[in-house]
């Protein structure tokens, strides 16, 4: 990868891919974008209003768009949504452009810090760890084999974890971070 090559941050919803992409741009100076801000920005609405307004495919046309944007020009580190991974396309504009690290959590992880956050369209009237480890293992295939790297977000600290992607992809020589 050259000195252009962006970090894709994927991963289940909640495995804390804003937060880790918003401590590396403090904590390294990177820049740093959302997909999920961008695609409300563009919309006008929130992602759950586009999922209940248009769809599920809508969303995904919208996000794939917004995707082909954040992977122009300069390196930067880029907070997925937790579906990206879904479209071949998308996984092939991620390699062309960057790196891709997976965040993982387990799912009482995930169902702790999303039990309060009614902004999740998939879990709608499904809040729950059995949901959520269902979920997981329907994509567990699809984003370990997208991944460069693999990061486990359990137990630590969002700025641990910060470290540890931007360490594992610095030390790997992949980028001259």
């Amino acid at each position: 990868m050259s000195v252009k090559s962006s970090i894709y941050l994927i991963g289940f919803m909640g495995s804390s891919k804003t937060s880790v992409a918003a401590q590396i741009g403090r904590d390294y100076g990177e820049t740093v974008l959302d997909m999920d801000k961008m695609i409300e920005k563009r919309e006008g609405r929130s992602i759950r209003k586009i999922f209940e307004e248009r769809g599920e495919k809508y969303f995904r046309a919208i996000e794939t768009e917004i995707l082909a944007e954040a992977s122009a020009g300069d390196r930067k580190v880029v907070s997925c949504g937790g579906g990206i991974v879904l479209n071949p396309a998308n996984i092939r504009l991620m390699r062309e452009s960057g790196i891709i690290v997976l965040l993982v959590a387990r799912p009482e992880t995930t169902f702790e810090r999303l039990r309060n956050d009614r902004s999740r369209p998939l879990l709608k009237d499904r809040m729950n760890v059995e949901c959520i480890r269902k979920m997981m293992l329907k994509r567990e295939k699809l984003y370990r084999n997208s991944a460069d790297y693999i990061v486990r977000t359990n137990g630590k600290t969002i700025r641990e974890v910060a470290r540890e992607v931007y360490e594992s992809v610095y030390r790997a020589g992949q980028s001259s971070l």
